[in-house]
């Protein structure tokens, strides 16, 4: 998020060029669980189709860390 923002600013005020950046903006999902293996899989796929890219940070005890990986793989097969 903090670099869209900073991308953003930066191609707006001329400071760079941002076709020569290498990555279009996007949404950003920043996600913060723990302990949410019942809710993790429906939370990051109920948004999948709006944003570009999750940033999960996570420090669980349960599942949810296996979970989110799963979701990962299946993601990048897409």
């Amino acid at each position: 998020m903090l670099r869209n923002t900073m991308s953003s600013i930066s191609a707006t005020l001329g400071i760079i060029d941002a076709t020569k950046e290498g990555k279009q903006e996007g949404i950003t999902a920043m996600v913060c669980t723990f302990n949410e293996e019942e809710w993790i899989e429906l939370s990051l796929l109920s948004i999948k189709e709006i944003v570009d890219e999750y940033i999960v940070i996570d420090s669980s005890f349960d599942n949810t860390p296996h979970i989110i990986e799963r979701l990962k793989m299946s993601m990048d097969s897409l």
